[in-house]
């Protein structure tokens, strides 16, 4: 499930209640070694799929977010090139 929450063709938050996964969000971290350290923070009432589901959605975003910069940089650097040509 995880392979359909990176492509988009799922949105876990239509599965997981919003609440509970944006607290599952909450605890991935740069500092957080995996999902076993998650687990672990969150206890039983969360189950594995809906850790890993948080993981790659984080990971999408993280994709989006990087993809968003390049953009603005290609974009910033088209404008500063035609403008130097007027």
């Amino acid at each position: 499930m995880c392979t359909y929450v990176e492509s988009g063709e799922i949105d876990p938050f239509d599965i997981i209640d919003n609440k509970k996964f944006n607290n599952i969000l909450s605890f991935i971290t740069p500092e957080t070694a995996g999902s076993g350290d998650i687990k672990a923070q969150l206890g039983d009432e969360y189950s594995w799929g809906e850790v890993k589901m948080a993981l790659a959605y984080r990971k999408t975003q993280h994709q989006d977010e990087i993809i968003n910069k390049k953009s603005c940089l290609s974009v910033t650097f088209f404008v500063k090139i035609v403008g130097l040509r007027h």
